[in-house]
């Protein structure tokens, strides 16, 4: 189970996750203890709810930073996920979207980019420092696909054939926003874009083999 970092719409109901699943595993960010904002205190109360019942439960709390690498499983069926944020013991003290865990998962010739919450300056640097290593078939848009996020050169770096957007602003001028970028800065085909609010549900598989991405949707 993986939290990329403690907001609520992050980790809400995972105590009944937990309550109602084996979990072998919390995976959180690598972040070093520092002053909580007032407002975010309430957060980080909710999060030890969470720890205190996994420790509860018999459950490995892991802390994930950049340079981590996780295989699970062996030979032609490792998939291995690659941690590119957050830098080890970063500061919690400010937004704590620029804590969230950033990771490529690679199955085979199959990857995906899961980006949490990350912010337009966590986008540029990964595009600076990973450049096209960031390619991939799939991209979870950064932050619900907020316009100030998903800038067209991290875009381009993760080069993706698809792009999910975990969002309930169906037709908000955000969502409208953004795809107004990924179709004239990008040249991205949005009949390729799928937005949670649109689509219900979104599940996507990856085979191994070249165009091995598939996504199936909940109401189309």
């Amino acid at each position: 189970l993986m939290i990329t970092h403690a907001h609520t719409d992050h980790m809400g109901c995972c105590e009944n996750i937990l309550d109602n699943y084996k979990v072998s595993e919390i995976w959180l960010p690598d972040t070093r203890e520092e002053p909580i904002l007032p407002h975010e205190e309430r957060y980080f109360v909710m999060l030890q709810a969470i720890l205190d019942k996994a420790n509860e439960k018999g459950t490995v709390i892991k802390h994930l930073g950049e340079g981590d690498v996780i295989n699970i499983g062996e030979g032609d069926s490792k998939t291995e996920l690659l941690v590119l944020n957050p830098a080890r013991g970063a500061d919690a003290s400010g937004d704590l979207n620029n804590t969230s865990i950033a990771c490529k998962v690679t199955y085979r010739e199959n990857s995906a980019m899961l980006c949490g919450d990350i912010t337009d300056e966590q986008e540029a640097d990964l595009a600076k420092r990973y450049g096209n290593t960031l390619k991939t078939d799939l991209l979870k848009a950064s932050h619900h696909g907020i316009v100030y996020q998903n800038f067209y050169t991290f875009i381009d770096a993760c080069a993706p054939k698809y792009i999910v957007v975990p969002s309930l602003r169906d037709r908000g001028v955000f969502l409208k926003t953004t795809e107004y970028s990924l179709k004239h800065v990008n040249k991205f085909d949005l009949d390729k874009n799928f937005v949670s609010g649109r689509w219900g549900k979104i599940k996507v598989t990856m085979n191994g083999e070249k165009d091995g991405v598939k996504l199936v949707t909940e109401y189309k």
